[in-house]
């Protein structure tokens, strides 16, 4: 049967986090404690794109939180999601190239080490633009040098990464320990959209439907169930053990 390079990507992720798993034991589940200065999430719709299963965002001050990810259908089956996830945030299998949100609905996105995990970054840092906010907030890390793998097929320098982020202002810069050691280094940036608050229609999200979108049509979603449905009825998303599944129906 004929996997797809996307598939395959997918499934070679899911079998590493199973084995970190397995390494770490009990302490996998306990995440990373956020650093640092918190007040710039306070009361902002934060998303973390390719987060993986491990807890992160939640513990964060913002508003509406959401952990996205092409695999969390996967690591809700594997037993790699945390339950607290599921209870304070919105976890959604969903495509970077294809992110089920309103056009400039969000303050903050997190990307930490998936850029280089996705077939298409282009296509992935014009999603980043289109939902952020004039003046949101994008923060990187991307691994930079080495070679292709299964999970990470696209391999960055520092030149294309700063050609691909050009759209945005930098605002900090850092550089450290690659997460894959067969890589260089890695590069921490935080960027800025330009433009202010209030250039565009402000969206007063208080709920996660406030916020989330058909991939497909981009319509308003209602719950009905454990069902999302746009409007007009088609198409349906299904919830699948509290995860919102917003994967495109008519390609990516």
């Amino acid at each position: 049967m004929f996997e797809s390079k996307e598939r395959r990507k997918q499934r070679k992720e899911i079998q590493a986090w199973i084995r970190i798993a397995r390494e770490e034991g009990p302490s996998f589940m306990e995440g990373a404690e956020p650093r640092g200065d918190l007040t710039p999430y306070e009361d902002r719709v934060v998303v973390d794109v390719g987060c993986g299963p491990r807890p992160y965002v939640e513990r964060l001050p913002t508003r509406l939180a959401f952990m996205v990810d092409c695999c969390m259908l996967g690591y809700l089956q594997e037993g790699l999601l945390n339950e607290s996830s599921i209870a304070r945030v919105c976890c959604v299998d969903a495509m970077a190239e294809r992110l089920p949100f309103r056009s400039g609905s969000v303050d903050v996105i997190l990307a930490i080490n998936m850029l280089d995990h996705t077939l298409d970054p282009p296509r992935v840092v014009d999603e980043f633009d289109r939902v952020l906010r004039p003046a949101g907030t994008l923060h990187l890390h991307v691994d930079i040098g080495g070679k292709p793998n299964a999970c990470e097929p696209v391999v960055f320098t520092e030149a294309a990464l700063d050609e691909l982020l050009s759209r945005f202002r930098p605002t900090w810069r850092a550089t450290g320990e690659p997460s894959n050691p067969s890589r260089h280094h890695r590069v921490m940036i935080a960027l800025a959209k330009e433009g202010a608050r209030g250039d565009e229609e402000e969206v007063d999200a208080r709920d996660y439907l406030d916020v989330l979108v058909s991939p497909d049509t981009g319509g308003r979603l209602e719950r009905r169930g454990e069902r999302l449905v746009t409007e007009g009825g088609r198409p349906e998303y299904e919830i699948v053990g509290g995860v919102f599944v917003l994967r495109p129906r008519r390609g990516t």
